[in-house]
């Protein structure tokens, strides 16, 4: 839906107003928050009311609840330095968080707060960059209002994987990840671990499309080979012991695939941004150097240019970290 917002020509808003607020979505976030929350965090005065427009990317199926909100806000300003579009995210309405699976959303999110806290202050990171961050409130819930990084990018496709060039940034982006976890520890402290709900929910997640694909007529033989790896015991195993066999333990994305993956625009192959850091948590960078690889590498890739591209790439990402682990300086030039 298209609107104009109200009159900011004066810099300021009723917000204790009720019925002056326009709510998103059904949410709890209302235009005149979020237009404020732009404002004050780009410095900008208003000279006439922006017309906006709002959709939302996340939509459950029709028999489940919603257990959190996704949306997109585009602007119609002319101002270049402002953001043409954000994307809002905040968990379910008070009145569905008893459910259980709402509750586990609810968790994660603050998770992703926590991650989006540290993030925000590393600017050599591929996450998003991020303008607000509300913690509940009597008025509002929690709330990330973060950059779109449609702007800059195009979204990748999970069925199409990434062409080796692709996956060779992928890696060189998370090692820059790796190494500065490494020498900045404070996410240690802020970055909980991850509940075992988030390993049962990946495997259902898992069994979902690929029930859906053996209903499709694509190759999802990439999918079929991981299969045998998505069992909740395996995926928590690996996610908190891999780092005692193979140290450095480092923050670890956790879902490195190509659906979370943003080329720039322009471009074939350079990363621009990764979203959905929920599933972040401290491991074994090796876990996210498997998952570039296996996740968005075709088997007809893989098989064909195994010893020219893929086994060099593994031993340059190993070596990125083993610079950062002698602390020597990493050249991200090199890279």
């Amino acid at each position: 839906m298209l609107k104009s917002a109200c009159n900011f020509s004066d810099g300021t808003t009723d917000q204790d107003s009720e019925e002056n607020q326009d709510y998103l979505c059904g949410t709890d976030v209302s235009l005149q928050w979020l237009l404020q929350i732009l404002l004050d965090k780009f410095n900008h005065e208003l000279t006439e009311e922006p017309q906006w427009i709002v959709e939302r990317l996340n939509r459950p199926k029709w028999d489940e609840p919603a257990t959190s909100t996704v949306l997109r806000v585009t602007f119609g300003w002319e101002e270049e330095h402002m953001p043409r579009s954000v994307i809002v995210k905040t968990p379910a309405s008070k009145d569905i968080r008893d459910d259980e699976v709402a509750k586990y959303h609810y968790v994660m999110f603050k998770r992703e707060c926590n991650i989006y806290d540290w993030t925000k202050n590393h600017r050599s990171l591929p996450s998003p960059a991020i303008y607000h961050i509300k913690r509940h409130a009597k008025d509002y819930n929690n709330v990330v209002v973060m950059e779109d990084a449609s702007e800059r990018g195009v979204q990748q496709d999970a069925n199409k994987g990434l062409s080796v060039d692709a996956v060779r940034d992928l890696l060189r982006r998370l090692a820059t990840l790796h190494t500065v976890s490494m020498k900045v520890n404070g996410w240690t402290t802020m970055v909980s671990d991850l509940p075992n709900s988030y390993y049962s929910s990946l495997v259902s997640n898992f069994n979902e499309m690929m029930n859906f694909f053996e209903h499709q007529d694509v190759d999802h033989s990439r999918f079929v080979e991981t299969a045998k790896y998505f069992s909740s015991d395996y995926l928590k195993l690996t996610s908190t012991e891999a780092a005692a066999l193979f140290p450095p333990k480092v923050f670890v994305h956790g879902e490195p695939y190509a659906s979370n993956v943003f080329l720039l625009n322009d471009t074939d192959d350079k990363v621009g941004c990764v979203i959905d850091w929920t599933g972040g948590h401290a491991g074994c960078y090796g876990e996210d150097i498997a998952k570039a690889i296996c996740w968005n590498l075709s088997m007809k890739v893989t098989a064909t240019k195994n010893k020219a591209d893929i086994e060099p790439m593994i031993e340059r990402a190993k070596g990125l970290i083993q610079n950062a682990y002698t602390m020597s300086k990493l050249d991200e030039e090199s890279i």
